[in-house]
């Protein structure tokens, strides 16, 4: 299976302890990393070291968190939060300190189901950022309620008498196993803890319409991508990487069976490129590419965007046309033959704001 794979990264010379929550100013660096890595990279060598030596990120973006304001706002509707991470796609996460514990407790993310191309995820009781024995038997809910004004049209006519839809998954840590050995990462070899939390995720949607809401059923490709790795898995494994160097932990994913997802790391390859956080840019990958190539506009507007394909002589190739809900732009290559390509980005206006090589291997 095909998976996209997240990676988050401290630098080295920010060392403080695991239990320290992150504050204003904090370092936080974003990037996306090859996908298709299979599960089984990830079991333990002779019983004492995990070598994940072969994850590279694909780019970095410098990120900091930032202070919550009165203007930060969804639709109207204030977010209470200590501190956020804006990250490269204009997604925002909100974090709370309740009682020591450092929490996710809102999220603005992409979406296909609302016309904005964003919607508001609260999480009721706040999502654990650590693991540990504690975690055991922990319940919360990530709830994301869409008004009829900002839902897709597809989703309208599904539910023409909605006022709002309500998207509600409920997770439970049934329990958690520990580890402990050394982290062979991108040249690193790291003293860690392992923390393996057992997770059950369990969806309903709700729609109101006069005032009176009711639990209705709705196709699983129907789900806002945010929520649809989780539910199609039903069960599945988080597992934290720990060593009292960094705040956060130094390795993450999510895992089910041989299948690997949501990948963070604190360590980053030196070969990546970097990008600072307001700076704009756009990144293809994986280059080379045997079909599917990922376009990344990082720090972009949503807007319309256009991909033209052109070959060695210059002559276009391909056109792709995406719409203002999208960051990423996946172009399929694969009916193309092997060699060099040039694409060109061109922004709503017409503008190019990007042209680079991409290069087309056979599979």
């Amino acid at each position: 299976m095909i998976c996209t794979l997240t990676i988050f990264w401290f630098g080295l010379n920010f060392c403080i302890a695991q239990n320290t929550n992150p504050i204003v100013g904090s370092p936080y660096n974003y990037s996306k990393v090859r996908s298709g890595i299979p599960g089984t990279f990830y079991e333990k060598i002779n019983n004492s070291t995990w070598n994940l030596s072969f994850i590279r990120p694909d780019y970095l973006v410098a990120l900091k968190y930032q202070a919550v304001h009165q203007n930060d706002r969804y639709r109207g509707q204030v977010i209470q939060a200590d501190v956020k991470l804006v990250l490269p796609d204009g997604e925002k996460l909100y974090f709370s300190n309740r009682g020591g514990l450092f929490l996710l407790t809102n999220a603005i993310v992409s979406s296909e189901v609302t016309k904005s191309g964003f919607m508001l995820v609260q999480y009721d009781q706040g999502k654990p950022y650590n693991i540990s024995e504690r975690s055991s038997g922990i319940k919360y809910s990530a709830k994301a309620k869409i008004d009829k004004s900002d839902l897709n049209p597809n989703f309208t006519r599904l539910f023409p008498t909605a006022d709002a839809l309500t998207f509600k998954v409920d997770y439970t840590v049934t329990k958690v196993n520990s580890d402990s050995g050394i982290l062979e990462i991108n040249s690193s070899r790291l003293k860690v803890q392992k923390y393996t939390a057992s997770m059950v995720a369990t969806p309903s949607v709700e729609i109101t319409s006069r005032g009176q809401s009711k639990e209705v059923e709705l196709k699983l490709n129907s789900w806002p991508n945010y929520f649809l790795t989780d539910i199609s898995w039903g069960t599945f494994d988080v597992v934290n990487f720990y060593t009292n160097a960094f705040v956060d932990p130094v390795v993450s994913y999510k895992s089910k069976g041989n299948s690997v997802r949501e990948i963070r790391c604190q360590i980053s390859s030196s070969e990546s490129p970097s990008f600072e956080q307001e700076e704009k840019a756009v990144v293809a990958y994986p280059n080379p590419s045997s079909g599917i190539v990922y376009i990344d506009l990082i720090n972009h507007p949503k807007d319309v965007y256009r991909v033209e394909i052109y070959n060695l002589v210059g002559f276009k190739v391909k056109t792709f046309q995406f719409n203002d809900n999208d960051n990423r732009l996946n172009v399929d290559l694969s009916n193309l033959r092997p060699s060099i390509y040039m694409y060109s980005v061109f922004d709503s206006s017409g503008k190019r704001i990007a042209s680079k090589r991409v290069n087309l291997i056979s599979s």
